[in-house]
């Protein structure tokens, strides 16, 4: 595992030292940056309670306040993101579906839960959204908003007990993770619909844990403004990702959001909220333009963590795989990802690595920046015994064989 080490963090305050570990934050949360880019910088949809420090360059979320404001300058016709599929800009004349009933967003409120997880290394805490597919308790929930963490608690319509919940599995190229809650049954489930028929114009509601204020699911009502769509997201420390096939909707999303059911006007959900787009900096309240992974990809993945087959994509289990060094994509080498941190004791460390040298591949895979560094990772497991390559400052060629250790999910 990796963490990103980001120089420009933002904060109200002086920044404490840095914790004794270096382990990775929450993979970079979802899309922010100006409504006519097709380049998204990640915010996590999952809102940042800061403890230590901030996590993807994410500040001072304000969590006050109980109710859920529409943002101003809604209305704002979002642009299609980058590659293919079809898009209706809001008001373009496209007939919307009535929208959900509140008996319907009711019924789906029961089986929404705020998900908090612990950042590794006592940084912080991460607040999102899932939804329970299985009356035993499985959860479907992005991989960004429960990457690097070490633990993680529920609470089924923001509301009386709270449960521990463990990784089953994730994919975090395609963000998706599947939760189990741990001494439950019988619980209510969400009605899964089918994303194919999802179609530009038509009427949708999306449910979160708004802000990570806890409580029942806030409700936002939407427009599906395009399908088949692509993104790249970033975070602010140059890692980036590209996202396909995702629906986009006009709907007031924000922070907190991530992983929380997109809805029909029958309350089947079609979609779980992944990323959003805005003109309002690091710290944007609220997007108009946000994109849902579709229901039926997502479920694709879950029956893949199901079967307990693990591939190169699908990891099972809560265990990602831990190199033990901290990367930099900024003012460094351009031919890998340049070290910038080790951890004691770390495979790394026992291989000889430090700061200063560049990792030029790991187990094959060519390393020509941090993004690379984190796409050959998620390829790998956890107790995986891989080559990996780096040149010093000076440099002359190194290699080692290293078992990779078990860390928080990537």
């Amino acid at each position: 595992m990796l963490e990103g080490m980001d120089d420009d963090l933002a904060s109200a305050s002086p920044p404490p030292p840095p914790p004794p570990a270096l382990e990775p934050p929450p993979w970079p949360p979802g899309p922010v940056r100006p409504p006519h880019s097709r380049h998204a910088t990640r915010w996590a949809l999952a809102a940042t309670t800061l403890v230590a420090v901030a996590t993807g360059g994410l500040v001072g979320w304000s969590v006050s306040g109980a109710t859920r404001q529409q943002p101003t300058g809604a209305g704002t016709a979002p642009k299609p993101a980058s590659g293919g599929g079809s898009s209706t800009a809001p008001g373009s004349g496209a007939t919307p579906a009535p929208s959900s009933s509140s008996a319907s967003v009711a019924t789906v409120d029961q089986a929404v839960v705020d998900i908090t997880a612990t950042l590794s290394g006592g940084r912080g805490t991460v607040a999102g959204t899932g939804m329970v597919i299985t009356p035993s308790g499985e959860v479907l929930t992005n991989n960004h908003v429960i990457a690097g963490t070490t633990s993680i608690t529920v609470q089924i319509d923001g509301q009386g007990t709270v449960y521990h919940a463990t990784v089953l599995g994730d994919d975090p190229a395609a963000d998706v993770a599947l939760l189990q809650i741990s001494g439950v049954s019988g619980l209510r489930t969400v009605t899964v619909g089918d994303s194919s028929s999802v179609s530009a114009g038509e009427s949708i509601a999306a449910l979160g844990n708004a802000l990570g204020q806890g409580g029942t699911p806030a409700e936002v009502p939407g427009t599906v403004t395009g399908t088949g769509q692509t993104i790249t997201a970033s975070d602010s420390t140059g890692t980036s990702e590209t996202l396909n096939g995702l629906i986009q909707i006009d709907a007031g999303i924000v922070p907190g959001d991530s992983g929380g059911p997109v809805i029909d006007a029958a309350g089947h959900v079609v979609g779980m909220v992944t990323a959003g787009s805005s003109s309002g900096g690091p710290q944007p309240d609220a997007t108009t333009t946000g994109f849902a992974i579709p229901v039926n990809s997502a479920m694709a993945v879950v029956a893949q963590i199901q079967s307990g087959t693990a591939t190169t994509a699908v990891h099972i289990g809560g265990d990602g795989p831990f190199l033990g060094v901290a990367v930099s994509a900024r003012g460094v080498a351009a031919d890998g990802a340049t070290v910038v941190g080790m951890q004691p004791g770390s495979p790394a460390a026992s291989a000889g690595l430090v700061a200063g040298d560049v990792i030029t591949s790991v187990e094959g895979i060519p390393v020509g920046s941090v993004q690379d560094l984190n796409t050959a990772m998620q390829r790998l497991s956890a107790g995986q015994t891989v080559t990996v390559v780096w040149h010093d400052a000076t440099g002359a060629q190194h290699s080692a064989r290293v078992a990779l250790a078990s860390g928080p999910p990537l």
